[in-house]
């Protein structure tokens, strides 16, 4: 990490990447396989919580609401992130701090994998800091927490953090290190956004998922405001609100909103839709024997899950999967690098070396080849940032040196990343570079009109892009 490939994410995140590629998930279908069994674990894992805690109704709820806002294409629903690997580590360790009582190994362990989702990304320090905030009512005010356990999950926290930063200290990748989970967040894309920005964003992401989460968030709130009403004390009837919100700061950092952010939300507004199910049972049985009380809230859940299938039917029935991905990442060009890819293993023998003119590295992944530049984001080269001047010239000189067979080009906002402010000479350059030293092959045109072609051909010297976004080969 740092050193081979550079990104504003802990190294937590490198190496889980790299155990997950081991084991299978390097090419598409190995990524999709355990995309589906990363969120299969999720919900399992928020179940078997909620069960021990002695939910029967609200646990299974919850992780049933859980799979279904996971398929919202608008939260990039099923897509391999950090974001599901973040709540794989943070539900596990969860899990394994319920078994404390039994062995404090057990706290370790648990401590290890919730200090391991914040050394993914950053931003799950929030719920770090929910836990923190739990633990002390439960030492200063409840008095059911032992400080012994709280000390031992706190030195498990920091184990996995601890060893890969000496790790990497020892491969003399430290600052490295400290410039790219520290500095440049800190520099950069914390302070690019605005207030009113960031509303706009939110804004702009509630009206396009709302249809899919509508059903859901509602009941969650109830169940936020009637899990008060069950039985516990003042900070375990608390307990899914807090989750919840802490869980949306999670969200909020950079103020952008991305989709695939709100997913660190999902355990928490499935929490809260499980609560409410937990209540409705409670008060069933109020008024009707057990059996009874069960039909009813069977029968009331089998409607509200027939009625979310059928109201989103476009995504669980039959799905147009390249209308669900431009749903899932607008106009992003995903689908177009993957047949790309498909295009130059035709023309290209394994070994033809290729530059991607871009933030694509999938392209690599997909060639089966390594990237001979660690800058395959180069959004990274166009910021204001101390480290930009020299980073510009190595990717160059890095390009000029190789001098790749095939050049791919992209020409879209969304591979470049320029903001007002930001540098626009690397994608000048790359610009140039391709044009005065390479033949035309391959467009893709990407304005998303009827007018958009896809041209393979050695004659396309003449053929200049019609499309404000497209690709050239």
């Amino acid at each position: 990490p740092y050193s081979d490939v550079y990104e504003m994410k802990p190294p937590g995140l490198f190496y889980t990447y790299a155990v997950l590629a081991a084991v299978g998930a390097y090419d598409f279908e190995g990524a999709r396989g355990y995309t589906l069994i990363i969120y299969g674990l999720n919900g399992f894992l928020l179940f078997l919580l909620l069960h021990r805690r002695g939910w029967q109704w609200g646990a299974i709820v919850a992780q049933m609401a859980f799979y279904a806002t996971s398929m919202d294409p608008y939260l990039h629903g099923y897509a391999l992130l950090s974001e599901p690997l973040m709540v794989l580590s943070f539900l596990t360790g969860l899990l394994l701090l319920t078994f404390a009582r039994k062995h404090l190994i057990y706290v370790l362990a648990g401590g290890l994998f919730i200090g391991w989702s914040v050394w993914i990304k950053q931003n799950m320090v929030f719920l770090l800091l929910f836990l923190g905030f739990w633990a002390c009512c439960r030492i200063w005010i409840s008095h059911d927490l032992s400080r012994r356990r709280v000390a031992y999950a706190i030195v498990g926290a920091l184990l996995g953090p601890l060893l890969s930063t000496v790790w990497i200290v020892l491969q003399s990748g430290g600052s490295d290190m400290m410039y790219w989970i520290w500095t440049y967040p800190a520099q950069v894309y914390t302070q690019s956004i605005s207030w009113t920005e960031g509303m706009e964003y939110l804004k702009t992401f509630m009206s396009y998922s709302a249809p899919h989460t509508a059903l859901w968030t509602v009941f969650a709130l109830m169940g936020f405001g009637a899990h008060f009403f069950l039985k516990g004390g003042a900070w375990g009837r608390a307990t899914p609100l807090l989750f919840f919100v802490f869980s949306f700061f999670a969200v909020s950092p950079g103020l952008r909103f991305y989709g695939h952010y709100w997913i660190l939300l999902l355990p928490a507004l499935a929490l809260g839709v499980g609560a409410l199910w937990e209540f409705l049972d409670v008060q069933l049985k109020r008024y009707l024997s057990d059996r009874p009380a069960k039909l009813v809230l069977l029968a009331f859940t089998l409607s509200v899950l027939g009625y979310h299938v059928y109201d989103q039917r476009e995504v669980y029935i039959q799905p147009d999967v390249e209308r669900w991905s431009q749903l899932s990442y607008g106009n992003n060009p995903f689908w177009e690098i993957q047949d790309i890819a498909e295009k130059l293993r035709e023309y290209a023998r394994s070994d033809a070396k290729v530059a991607v003119m871009g933030s694509e590295p999938q392209l690599y992944v997909y060639l089966n080849q390594v990237p001979f530049t660690t800058h395959t984001f180069i959004t990274f080269l166009n910021k204001r940032h101390p480290r930009r001047g020299a980073m510009r010239s190595e990717f160059t000189s890095d390009v000029q040196r190789v001098q790749p067979k095939y050049v791919v080009f992209v020409n879209h906002p969304y591979s470049w990343s320029i903001a007002e402010g930001d540098h626009r000479d690397v994608h000048a350059w790359a610009y140039r570079y391709s044009k005065n030293n390479y033949k035309p092959i391959g467009l893709y045109e990407m304005d998303g009109t009827a007018n958009d072609s896809r041209i393979w051909s050695d004659n396309l010297q003449e053929v200049r892009p019609q499309a404000t976004n497209f690709i050239q080969v």
